[in-house]
């Protein structure tokens, strides 16, 4: 019988340094069934695992975008330069890519919540879906920005709308809360709109309700929850909320049925 729990090895093919705690690590990896919104269990022996979106898919490879905040994370990116990495998964649902053929699509996020939406926004914007898009991308500050060179690219086929909490205001860059430019989004079809939101709960309810009172259907709101999911396979309990696994289950869910769980 095969063991669910036991990961495999991946080589790290390259390690960027976004800021001074976010790395993206390039991993040689070509399963065709991972697609955006799903999550890898990262490992590293006698220190632990955990849970990490996927920040982008490619031929022969995908990459995780790790921030170093604790003891697991610190060894992961301090000793797998050059090395191979422990991993298991792909696991989670990921996002329902169909629903944005042929919408007005929003994305908003903050933080590191930009990591598991820049695997959607590339699927966006790299197939031929007749989608209008809408981007905004909110961080503390100017020093916490992730993926400077894509939102450049980004910025010509899209929407494009970067802020920061403190810091000062330049041609490319806003000052304020990402919920503070929401009346600026181009919502003249909200019927035909589907907005995706990830980033903290509070944050993410806060965008979702204003979205409402444009006439965006809650039915059309999709979010990508943040737990601690252990197993991925929605049997240890850790990331449960009422009946829902977010590891299984989930992350992504429509609004519709977590509304009464944001706290």
């Amino acid at each position: 019988m095969k063991n669910m729990y036991l990961p495999f090895p991946a080589k790290v093919i390259d390690i960027l340094k976004n800021t001074d705690k976010e790395y993206t690590f390039r991993i040689s990896y070509n399963d065709k069934l991972v697609k955006p919104g799903q999550f890898f269990e990262v490992s590293v022996p006698k220190f632990g695992e955990v849970p990490i979106s996927v920040s982008r898919i490619a031929g022969d490879y995908i990459e995780l975008t790790i921030r170093k905040v604790g003891k697991v994370t610190a060894e992961i990116i301090n000793s797998c330069i050059g090395n191979t990495i422990l991993l298991r998964g792909p696991y989670g649902n990921g996002f329902q890519l169909h629903r944005y053929h042929n919408k007005n699509v929003v994305i908003i996020t903050g933080g590191t919540g930009i990591a598991p939406a820049r695997c959607l926004i590339e699927y966006l914007l790299d197939n031929e879906l007749h989608t209008t898009l809408s981007i905004i991308a909110g961080f503390k500050n100017k020093e916490n920005i992730l993926y400077e060179d894509d939102f450049a690219t980004w910025h010509q086929n899209a929407n494009l709308l970067l802020a920061i909490e403190s810091g000062i205001k330049s041609d490319d860059i806003n000052i304020g809360l990402v919920s503070d430019f929401i009346a600026d989004l181009p919502l003249k079809n909200p019927q035909n709109t589907e907005a995706v939101i990830i980033g903290p709960a509070s944050m993410m309810k806060n965008c979702a309700e204003q979205l409402m009172t444009f006439g965006l259907p809650a039915s059309n709101i999709t979010l990508s929850l943040e737990r601690k999911m252990c197993c991925g396979n929605g049997k240890c309990g850790h990331c449960r909320i009422e009946d829902i696994y977010v590891c299984s289950d989930g992350p992504v869910f429509e609004y519709t049925k977590i509304r009464h769980m944001l706290d």
